[in-house]
This record gives C-alpha cells, structure tokens and sequence, in this order.
C-alpha cells in the first residue's frame, strides 16, 4: 500500500508539473502574439496598398486563431487544478443572454440567427456555466452555414437543468461522432482553420460536464445540424 501511495503521489505531482508547464507556456506565448496582433492592425490601418491590407487581414485570421487556442488551453488547465468548487445558484439564462450578447458579432459576421429560450438554474460556478454555453453556442456558429440558426434552449425537468444547443448546419457523420470530445480532434482541419476552430471546445464542455457530474449527449446528421444537450442532475 505505501508503495502505491508513493506511486500515487508521484503521479499526481507529474500532472501537477505538466499543468503548471501548459499554463506558464500558454502566458509566455500570449504576450509576444499579443504585440504582433497590435502591430499588424497599425500596419492594417495605415496601409492603402491592397496586397499589404490583404496579407495583413490574414495575418490577424492565423493570430486571432492562435490567441483563441492559447486562451482554450488555459481554460483546461484552470479546469484541472481539481480546487474545491464555489458553488452558487447560477440563472442559466441570464448567463446564456450573455453569452448570446458576446456571440452577436460572430453571428451577424456569419449571418446566423442566434436565439435563446427557456429557463434553468444549477447549483454551480458562473463562469463554467458561461463557458460550457459560450463553447457550444459558438460550435453552432462557427460550423454553420450562412443564413443558418442556432438554438440554446433552457429547461428545468424531472431529471434536471438540461441545456440544450441546436444548429442547423454542416452536420457531423456518425462515425466521427465518438471522437468529437477528444481534445484537438477535427473532422476536417482545414474547416477548422478557416473557422477559427481551435479543437478544444468541446473537451472543455466535456471536462466541465465531468467536474459537475452532468451528462452530455450529441446527434447530428450531415446536412441538417447538431444537437448538444447537456443535463445536470437534481441532488
């Protein structure tokens, strides 16, 4: 047993390093791509040469990109520090309002209708709430097509808060499906690229299911959408 408990212990020390090397490298790269996304919106806005402007418009897709994946990084690792959770009530639809208002932007970029209904409440951190929908929601936009809709719907059943998030868009083929929560994992790569995807969203939308003991299911159809629902168990 002692040696176990050794082994137990040196384990949990090695994910603890690996954790705390993610988190400061994820800093360490957010500064510098942070000063060159500065840079290249000067460059962007003082330049009326067209093939200077478009180089530049690129450089900030692939910025902006990479800026998204570090910020998703640091939200896992955040999520791994198994710290004791502060659990207040949360209005998941206030959070949910919120999180539509932030995506509105995105949404009108792409030409989707981004609607939410209902109401729910769980037991829970603010801020995981409003990541777990902002993930989802944003999953919705992004692999849509335009004129598309996305739909977060909120409901207190006999099982629990259920939060639900519908897209009519691209769709996923069933035998991708499994891997969808794997972290990284793309159907299509260049899809992701070109979305701004960074592959992480729905490992963090599993992991915060995890944290809370909530169950995520997922269908979808190519052609004709996905749906993510997410229920959170009555105590």
């Amino acid at each position: 047993a002692t040696e176990f408990n050794k082994l137990t212990d040196r384990l949990q020390e090695s994910e603890a390093q690996q954790r705390q090397f993610v988190s400061d490298a994820s800093h360490e790269l957010k500064t510098p791509l942070t000063a060159v996304k500065g840079f290249n919106d000067m460059i962007m806005l003082k330049s009326s040469d067209d093939t200077v402007r478009d180089f530049s418009a690129r450089v900030d897709r692939e910025v902006n990109r990479m800026i998204g994946l570090i910020n998703d990084m640091l939200d896992l690792s955040r999520l791994e520090e198994n710290r004791k959770l502060d659990r207040v009530p949360v209005d998941l639809r206030n959070v949910a309002d919120e999180v539509a208002e932030t995506l509105m932007p995105l949404a009108s970029e792409k030409h989707i209708d981004l609607t939410v209904t209902g109401n729910a409440s769980v037991m829970a951190e603010k801020e995981h709430m409003t990541e777990l929908i902002k993930n989802l929601a944003e999953n919705g936009i992004r692999y849509n097509n335009a004129g598309g809709s996305v739909r977060v719907t909120l409901s207190d059943t006999a099982d629990g808060a259920v939060i639900d998030v519908r897209d009519n868009g691209i769709g996923i083929e069933e035998k991708y499906q499994s891997r969808l929560f794997e972290r990284f994992y793309r159907v299509s790569k260049s899809r992701s690229r070109e979305t701004g995807g960074t592959g992480l969203g729905l490992a963090i939308v599993k992991h915060i299911c995890g944290i809370y003991g909530a169950s995520v299911s997922l269908t979808s159809k190519p052609g004709v959408g996905t749906d993510v629902r997410v229920t959170f168990e009555k105590k």
